[in-house]
């Protein structure tokens, strides 16, 4: 072939490659073939080898005929190979050599052309690439590179490596089978070994502290391209090769990143977030989730350091513009690497002590990008408690949002896997109490049965895990109900559970778990015990994950003698009926709990059927830091729990055995009294309460007796020794029943006690003490001594939603004309209503011994949970006073007259806000300053720094980032309007009485301020001075002293 025909050829390539036939790219390469196999002469093979290869380069993105299979295997690929691959490493080792261009080039076409591999030319290409001198050469480089620190600086060489590592990579991606790994096994041997070098580690120390550098090329190789060769690797039977690397890098990489200033992060350039997303995935997740736990506990400070860092870089990221997309792109690996976090179970732990964290997720699931939301909420389902939620202002929101992103999935092909992750995120807080009642209001039982009886739906990723949710949401009444009237639905998992294909294992577990707790769990509790025939003397309830800790908990149990039921398979080849029998022939069973064993609902099933037999519990916990909530918290609640997370084995041990001796004496017992009545069908059930008054109450009774379940209604009535009455008449009421049942007695106390002696006489043949009837009116009075409400007022002015918390009394103060009395509570500056003093001194108020006041608490416009950020002003005290206090002060009074507000109290900046509102309605006979500023063009210089005034002074505003409420925009129209304010004025206010309340240590407010007001107010005669020993801005730790100052006051007459 002639030079102007090589040109020719290359040209037609350039011009017309996306419209070129097979037949056409087939005779071209031909040509090419030809030519290089014609040529001897090296050098003038490495000119042909650069002149056809920038035309080939880019081939396989411009036409799929690439992808044909008798392209892939023509022979100018494999000249390609042997000739500017293979034989430019093979001479990598002479002094005066260095690599040709080409190499680089020709692996880089390799890399690109490796995206045509399908099902049609995967042999093709391992004939490419599985070959022997390929693998040894690119293998024997890496291993020069780790060891000897070799070739870094010829960076062709480098280049050319990179490329065909990601080549290698690609492949990777299809299964691969025995004989294709072994082959690569050389290559992986030299990564680790590169990785576990001392080179990697001066990688890592030649870093600078920015997100903003360039990596070199051998920073690249180490830092970026290595990591993400190994990632999702095929092989992971040898952790211990990823645990080594670990050892080498993590630190090293931890204090780069630590100290890499978070706000900087937005900034990050590709290349730097590139190589930490591919470092710090696997730093973190080495390998797959179901082993990762063999890292968590070794590189717990690091990670711990790690996710902290996160969280800084998440809380600076925030307040930026959410919709620009390096906003968003930065957020979405944010949140990824967090949730890789979360699949160690210690840094979960971690994670959930973090008081800002979850506050933050929560506000990255406002924006509008489906990837962060979904990984957010995978996050939050991870880490939120039962207490988190139901804290939050709109917990239906995370029902709401995943019920929508299920239906707009659920039946959409190109879909499929983010309806699989969807689901499989969901189950994650079907956990939670709160998150099953929404989903059941929003309808998700028909779509989690549609999911399961439909054929379309994958039997693992769809239909197992639904029919695992309805089994966690079957536990509440409602949907128990529902599942059990549909009678083709039972049908069909009934069917399921006949199933015989391993495959669908777990599929047929669900069923059977789901089928014996809609039909036989009732009988089975309903079944009397018989005592001291029991087979084993210990059943040890687990998840399969902490299987290494429970089998040597085990191991030691029978080489001390006790008969002890365990599944080695943890319950995978168990039915639920063979679980059921062992709780019932067991003396004891050992509850152990983790993370993983509080969101397995065959663990819920399990615990739940033990603790309604009123089995002897003994909880244990087996994961470091953990803390029951829950169902689980429930269950153990009033039970001693044995720590094997924290303590040496051989000691933890040591008290299980004590414990299990305890339990023949004080735990719970059941047993059956034949009843004297012939007709009658049911058994008399006495219990016998514990009298160990060292047992620790593990989880608190919620304070609003309406939040209780069926779970905390039976706790209730197990710890004020009405087991033996109440317990047997009413076993599955909630809390509003309760309530009722409560109200029903106060209404008419003689007859209701009639009523329920007769009905517990009648059913189980045993008499209602006056003793117990009176136990229970006493301890429902204190329990019910109040209900905290949320509700949301809309201010007319600008209609701002706020949110608000009435804490109502159930026996209020009541004056002459019927009206119940309120105080309302007002929080400060950038705070929140149940900042500082506010909830104690809300409680305080309604513990009075003399009138007991109604509050309300309520967050400002912009502020805690309230809408209005946007419209939030530095010195709008005039609209905080005019439009939201007297919203909230109009709300009440239009209740029917029923409420009449007596006071309002205010702390810091609403503390003349209060005072404000005075002036200007003047028709609240009571004010309470609390730590208020009197001169408010002072403390402006001492709030903000150098840098943010001249930020103000340059634009005219300036951002205020805060962890817990977000953001605040300062405007300089807002100081002005702050300083312009005319507190002098409040000497015009002539009805309302006045006390002013100051902390001798308060380091925010002057000193003077508390006497100017006292001044300024002594003209009305009608105001009152109090200073707070010890005392700071906040009355920390000093709360008490501050109710019983507020307290009393309250009560003087207003006439």
């Amino acid at each position: 072939m002639t030079t102007t025909s090589l040109d020719a050829h290359c040209s037609t390539l350039r011009a017309h490659a996306a419209d070129m036939t097979v037949e056409q790219l087939r005779a071209t390469f031909d040509a090419f073939a030809s030519l290089l196999k014609e040529t001897n002469d090296p050098e003038s093979k490495s000119a042909i080898i650069e002149h056809i290869i920038s035309p080939l380069i880019n081939l396989p993105y411009k036409t799929n005929a690439f992808a044909e299979s008798t392209l892939i295997a023509h022979e100018l690929f494999l000249i390609l190979r042997d000739d500017a691959i293979i034989a430019q490493f093979r001479q990598r080792q002479t002094g005066t050599h260095t690599t040709h261009k080409h190499t680089q080039l020709v692996s880089v076409l390799f890399m690109n052309v490796i995206h045509k591999m399908n099902e049609d030319n995967v042999s093709e290409f391992h004939h490419l690439l599985f070959h022997q001198p390929l693998i040894d050469e690119l293998a024997n480089c890496l291993h020069e590179i780790g060891t000897y620190g070799q070739h870094l600086t010829n960076i062709t060489l480098l280049r050319s490596i990179k490329s065909l590592l990601l080549t290698y990579k690609n492949y990777l991606r299809h299964t691969i089978i025995g004989d294709e790994y072994t082959l690569l096994l050389p290559i992986l041997n030299s990564v680790i070994q590169c990785l576990c070098s001392s080179y990697a580690v001066r990688m890592i120390k030649t870093l600078k502290h920015n997100f903003t550098q360039k990596l070199t090329d051998p920073q690249a190789l180490f830092l970026d391209t290595l990591p993400f060769y190994l990632q999702w690797y095929f092989e992971y039977e040898d952790p211990e090769n990823y645990g080594r690397i670990l050892r080498v890098l993590l630190n090293e990489f931890t204090q780069w990143f630590t100290n890499c200033p978070p706000q900087a992060y937005i900034t990050c350039t590709q290349h730097i977030g590139r190589m930490i997303r591919h470092l710090n995935y696997f730093l973190v997740r080495p390998v797959e989730s179901e082993n990762v736990h063999i890292f968590s506990e070794e590189f717990y400070h690091d990670y711990c350091k790690l996710v902290a860092h996160w969280s800084l870089i998440l809380s600076t990221t925030l307040p930026c513009f959410p919709d620009e997309i390096s906003v968003k792109d930065s957020t979405r690996i944010i949140i990824k690497n967090l949730y890789n976090f979360t699949l160690h179970l210690n840094v979960l732990n971690y994670m959930k002590t973090m008081p800002n964290l979850i506050p933050m997720l929560l506000k990255v699931t406002d924006i509008e990008d489906d990837e962060i939301q979904v990984n957010a909420y995978r996050c939050l389902g991870k880490i939120m408690t039962e207490a988190d939620i139901k804290t939050m202002t709109n917990p239906s929101q995370i029902a709401s949002v995943y019920i929508d992103f299920i239906t707009n999935t659920i039946d959409d092909p190109y879909q499929k896997e983010r309806f699989h992750s969807l689901l499989k995120s969901l189950k994650n807080f079907v956990q939670h109490d709160q998150v099953k009642t929404e989903l059941i209001e929003l309808k998700a039982l028909p779509l989690l049965v549609k999911c399961v009886v439909e054929t379309q739906y994958d039997p693992i990723k769809v239909q197992q895990i639904s029919l695992e949710m309805l089994l966690a949401l079957s536990f509440n009444t409602e949907a128990c109900s529902f599942l059990r009237q549909n009678q083709s639905f039972i049908d069909h998992i009934r069917a399921l559970t006949l199933n015989t294909d391993p495959d669908k294992s777990g599929l047929q577990r669900a069923a059977e778990g789901l089928l014996w707790k809609l039909e036989e769990e009732e009988k089975a509790v309903a079944k009397p015990s018989i005592a001291n025939l029991y087979k084993y003397d210990i059943m040890i309830s687990y998840s399969h994950k902490d299987q290494q800790i429970c089998l040597q908990i085990h191991e030691q149990l029978v080489k001390d003698g006790f008969q002890v039921w365990f599944d080695r398979d943890c319950l995978r080849g168990s039915t639920m009926v063979g679980i059921a029998n062992a709780i019932e022939n067991s003396k004891h069973v050992l509850i152990c709990m983790s993370n993983t064993y509080k969101q397995s609902v065959y663990c819920h099933s399990e615990a739940h059927y033990a603790f309604e037999r009123g089995c002897r519990l003994i909880p244990i916990v087996i994961e470091p830091n953990y803390k029951p909530d829950g169902w689980l918290g429930i269950i153990v609640s009033g039970k001693i729990y044995v720590d094997f997370g924290n303590v040496e084995f051989h000691l933890a041990y040591e008290k299980l055995k004590n414990e299990i001796n305890e339990q023949e004496h004080h735990d719970l017992i059941v047993s059956p009294v034949k009843p004297e009545d012939k007709d009658s069908t049911e058994p008399t059930v006495t219990y016998s309460e514990s009298s160990d008054t060292s047992y620790q109450s593990i989880v608190a009774l919620p304070k609003c007796i309406t939040e209780w379940t069926c779970d905390h209604v039976k706790l209730f009535f197990q710890r004020n020794g009405l087991s033996n009455t109440f317990l047997l008449l009413f076993p599955h009421i909630d809390g509003h029943r309760l309530l009722q049942l409560y109200e029903m007695c106060l209404s008419n106390r003689e007859s209701m006690y009639q009523s329920l002696k007769f009905e517990l006489n009648e059913r189980y043949h045993t008499l209602l003490p006056i003793a117990d009837y009176l136990s229970f009116l006493h301890e429902m009075k204190a329990m019910t001594d109040y209900i905290e409400e949320r509700f949301t007022v809309i201010s007319p002015r600008f209609n701002h939603k706020l949110s608000c918390i009435f804490h109502r009394k159930t026996s209020p103060y009541v004056d002459d004309q019927n009206r119940e009395h309120v105080v309302i509570l007002c929080h400060g500056y950038l705070a929140n209503k149940n900042a500082a003093f506010l909830p104690e001194l809300s409680r305080g108020l309604s513990d009075s011994s003399v009138k007991q006041f109604h509050s309300v608490r309520f967050d400002f416009h912009g502020c805690g949970e309230s809408t209005g950020r946007e419209e939030w002003d530095y010195g709008g005290y005039e609209d905080e006073a005019k439009d939201d206090l007297r919203s909230i002060v109009e709300y009440l009074r239009s209740q029917n007259n029923k409420y009449f507000v007596r006071a309002l109290v205010g702390h810091s900046r609403a503390g003349t806000t209060v005072l404000l509102y005075a002036l200007y309605f003047d028709d609240i006979p009571l004010i309470v300053n609390v730590a208020g500023r009197y001169r408010l063009e002072r403390g402006i210089n001492d709030r903000f720094s150098k840098k943010q005034l001249d930020e103000l002074d340059r634009n005219g505003s300036f951002v205020i980032h805060t962890l817990e409420s977000g953001d605040f925009r300062i405007t300089k129209q807002g100081i002005e309007r702050r300083k312009n304010l005319d507190i002098d004025k409040i000497d015009q206010i002539r009805h309302a009485r006045v006390l002013n309340i100051w902390g001798d240590q308060d380091d925010v407010m002057p000193g003077d301020d508390i006497y100017l007001f006292n001044e300024q107010l002594a003209k009305t005669k009608k105001t009152e001075m109090v200073i707070v020993p010890d005392a700071d801005h906040c009355f920390k730790d000093t709360e008490k002293k501050l109710i019983d100052i507020i307290k009393p006051w309250l009560q003087q007459s207003i006439e």
